[in-house]
């Protein structure tokens, strides 16, 4: 028993190394974006909101954006006020959350959407510092 046991856990450190060594080979591949990309990126973040609510933007394109840029989405309902309250922690700002407030039924679904993404994205944009 013991001995199938250390087998085990044997094979699991030979995993591990194997992926570490896989997260670093991806890792060194990485290529810094150019001046002229990071341009691009950032005046798509200027006009994200009017990009966001075309009809030119697929579906699935928001739902990979949503998931690059979001963490963790946490919605708490307030009983007496009827009120919403999101804490939204992006991936690019881990230890920072920030919140805001909404009626429930004041603002429809894909409205509600619309604000989180666009508040996910804003430290994107170049006029946020």
């Amino acid at each position: 028993m013991a001995s199938e046991l250390e087998r085990r856990w044997n094979a699991k450190l030979e995993e591990l190394d194997r992926v570490k060594k896989t997260f670093e080979n991806i890792a060194g591949q990485r290529q810094a974006l150019t001046r002229e990309q990071e341009q691009r990126l950032r005046a798509l973040g200027a006009s994200f909101r009017e990009v966001w609510e075309s009809e030119a933007c697929p579906i699935e394109l928001k739902k990979k954006i949503v998931q690059t840029v979001i963490e963790e989405i946490v919605v708490d309902l307030d009983e007496a006020s009827q009120t919403l309250h999101f804490v939204i922690q992006t991936r690019r700002a881990r230890r920072c959350t920030s919140s805001f407030i909404g009626k429930v039924g004041a603002i429809p679904h894909s409205r509600w959407t619309n604000r989180v993404a666009a508040w996910a994205v804003r430290p994107m944009s170049p006029t946020s510092s």
